[in-house]
C-alpha cells in the first residue's frame, strides 16, 4: 500500500486561521465602566453583565471602543471604496440622510410660519393710486338724477390695521407649539436615522464576516478534496469520500456566491440609507464581530422606563402637540367673544387730476363680532376642536406607552443574548478543537476524511452562529440605548 499523505502544514495552517478569525473581545467606552456610566446617569452600583471576553487567552488584544466623534471623511477613497466605522455612519446618517433632511426642511418652514404669526399686530403700509371718471346719469344725494361729467384722482399713503386678537393671539400660541413639536420631531427622525445606520452597519460587518467564514471553508474543503483524490489515486482511500468531498465544496461554492450577494445588498441599504452616491462602495473597517460592552444587563426597569420618557424627544414631541391642540380649544371657546378690530388712516393728495392735487386725510376705527359658522355659537367648530385635543391626549399616551414597550423589549434581548454569547463561543472553540483531533487522527492514519468533512462542517456553523449571536447583542444594546434616549 502507498503511503498515505499527511498534509500536516496545511492542517495546522488551517487551524490557526480558524482560531484567529474567532478571536473575540468585549467593546467598552471606558475601563469597566457601561455607556450609561461613561454618561453619568446609572447606577454607581449596577451590576455589570457577564465579561464576554471571559475564557478568552490573554494574548488576545481587548477590542477598542468606538473612536471619539469628528467630522465625516472628506469622501471615497481610491477606486471608491469608502471604509467606515460606527461613529462614521452615525454622524452620516444624523447629517444627511434624506428623512432627516425632509424633516429639517418642516422645521424651517414652521420657524417662518412662526415669525409670521408673531407680528400679527403690526398694521399694514398700503400706497394707493386711484383715479376715477364718471359721464352720464347718476343720483345724487337728495334722490334726484343728474347728467354729470366728472373725475378724481388720490395718490398718497395708508396705515391699515385689522386686528383679530381672539383668533391671531391663539393661533400664534399654538404657532409657537407646533414650532416646538417639529424641532422635537427633527430630533427623534435624527435618532432613529442613526439607529437604522447603525442596524445596516452591524448586517453589513456580519455579512462581511460570514464571506469570510465561507471563503475559509472553500479553502479547506478544497485542501480535503486534493488529499482525498490523491489517497483514492494511490490506493488508499475511498472513492464515495473524495465524490462527498466534492459535493462538499460545491455546496460551499454555492454558499460563498450567496453571502457575497448578502454583502452586495447589505452594502446598498447602508449606501442608500446614508444617501450617498451608487459609485461609493463601502466597507465596514473591523475585521469581524465582537461582542460590545455598551449598556448593562442587569439594570432597574422602571427607571430605565421613567428615564425614557423624560429623554425621547418623541414625547416632547407628543406634549407639544396636544398643547397645540388645546390651545385650539381655548380659541374655539373665547376666540369668538373678543371683537375684530378695524382701524385705518389714510392721507395724501386729492384733486380733479395727478396735475391738481390737494392735502386730504380720512380716518375710520370699527369693531365687528362674527356670529354664526366661525363665531360666537358655532358648536361644530367648539366640538372639532375638543376631539382633536383628545386625539392628541391619545396620541401622547400611545407614544410612552411604545417608549416603555421598546425599553422592556431592548432590555431582555441584551440580557438574553448577552448570555447567548458564552454558549456561542464554547461552541466555536470545542468545534476548532475537534477539527484538530480529526485532523491529528487523519494524520496518523486512524481516521477518516469523512470524519474531518462533518468536523469542518461543525466548525463553519459554530462560526456562522457565533456571527449571528454576536450581531443580534451588539443590536439589541444600540436598541436600549436609543429606547433610552442614549444612543452614542
Amino acid at each position: 500500500m502507498s503511503p498515505r499523505p499527511r498534509p500536516r502544514l496545511v492542517a495546522a495552517l488551517s487551524v490557526a486561521a480558524l482560531l484567529c478569525a474567532c478571536q473575540v473581545a468585549p467593546l467598552r467606552p471606558g475601563p469597566g465602566r457601561s455607556a450609561f456610566d461613561a454618561r453619568g446617569d446609572a447606577d454607581q452600583g449596577a451590576p455589570q453583565p457577564e465579561d464576554p471576553s471571559e475564557g478568552v487567552p490573554d494574548a488576545v488584544p481587548p477590542a477598542a471602543p468606538p473612536a471619539p466623534a469628528g467630522p465625516p471623511p472628506a469622501g471615497p477613497l481610491a477606486g471608491g471604496l469608502l471604509p467606515v466605522d460606527l461613529p462614521t455612519v452615525l454622524r452620516l446618517a444624523r447629517a444627511q440622510n434624506l428623512d432627516v433632511q425632509i424633516v429639517r426642511e418642516g422645521v424651517r418652514a414652521a420657524h417662518a410660519r412662526y415669525a409670521q404669526d408673531r407680528v400679527w399686530f403690526l398694521p399694514t403700509l398700503r400706497v394707493p393710486l386711484r383715479f376715477d371718471r364718471t359721464d352720464g346719469r347718476v343720483q345724487a344725494t337728495e334722490g334726484e338724477i343728474v347728467d354729470v361729467d366728472k373725475q378724481s384722482a388720490f395718490a398718497g399713503a395708508a396705515l391699515v390695521l385689522d386686528w383679530e386678537p381672539g383668533e391671531r393671539a391663539f393661533e400664534s400660541l399654538a404657532s409657537a407649539q407646533r414650532l416646538a413639536a417639529q424641532e422635537a420631531g427633527l430630533g427623534a427622525e435624527r435618532e432613529d436615522a442613526a439607529l437604522g445606520a447603525a442596524e445596516r452597519y452591524l448586517d453589513l460587518l456580519a455579512a462581511q464576516a460570514r464571506a469570510a467564514v465561507v471563503g475559509q471553508s472553500v479553502a479547506l474543503y478544497e485542501a480535503l478534496v486534493a488529499e482525498t483524490a490523491a489517497q483514492a489515486e494511490a490506493g488508499g482511500g475511498f472513492r464515495g469520500d473524495v465524490l462527498r468531498a466534492r459535493a462538499l465544496l460545491a455546496r460551499a461554492r454555492v454558499t460563498a456566491r450567496q453571502v457575497d450577494e448578502e454583502v452586495a445588498v447589505a452594502e446598498a441599504r447602508l449606501r442608500e440609507h446614508l444617501s450617498l452616491r451608487p459609485g461609493v462602495t463601502l466597507r465596514a473597517v473591523e475585521p469581524h464581530p465582537v461582542p460590545w460592552d455598551l449598556a448593562p444587563v442587569q439594570v432597574d426597569a422602571t427607571r430605565l422606563r421613567s428615564e425614557a420618557l423624560r429623554a425621547r424627544p418623541e414625547v416632547r414631541d407628543a406634549d407639544q402637540q396636544a398643547a397645540a391642540a388645546a390651545t385650539g380649544v381655548r380659541q374655539a371657546h373665547t376666540g369668538p367673544f373678543i371683537p375684530r378690530l378695524k382701524a385705518g388712516y389714510e392721507a395724501g393728495g386729492f384733486g380733479d387730476g395727478f396735475d391738481d392735487l390737494g392735502g386730504t386725510g380720512r380716518l375710520g376705527v370699527g369693531l365687528e363680532w362674527r356670529v354664526g359658522p366661525g363665531g360666537i355659537g358655532d358648536q361644530a367648530r367648539t366640538r372639532e376642536a375638543v376631539a382633536r385635543q383628545r386625539q392628541a391626549g391619545l396620541r401622547a399616551r400611545q407614544v410612552r406607552e411604545r417608549i416603555e414597550r421598546e425599553v422592556d423589549t431592548a432590555l431582555a434581548q441584551v440580557g438574553e443574548r448577552g448570555r447567548a454569547i458564552a454558549l456561542a463561543r464554547e461552541a466555536v472553540a470545542e468545534a476548532t478543537e475537534a477539527l484538530a483531533l480529526y485532523r491529528e487522527r487523519q494524520d496518523l492514519g486512524v481516521g477518516l476524511p469523512l470524519d474531518v468533512i462533518d468536523a469542518e462542517a461543525t466548525l463553519t456553523a459554530a462560526r456562522l452562529a457565533w456571527i449571528r449571536v454576536v450581531v443580534g447583542y451588539n443590536q439589541a444594546q444600540l436598541r436600549l440605548l436609543h429606547a433610552v434616549g442614549r444612543l452614542l
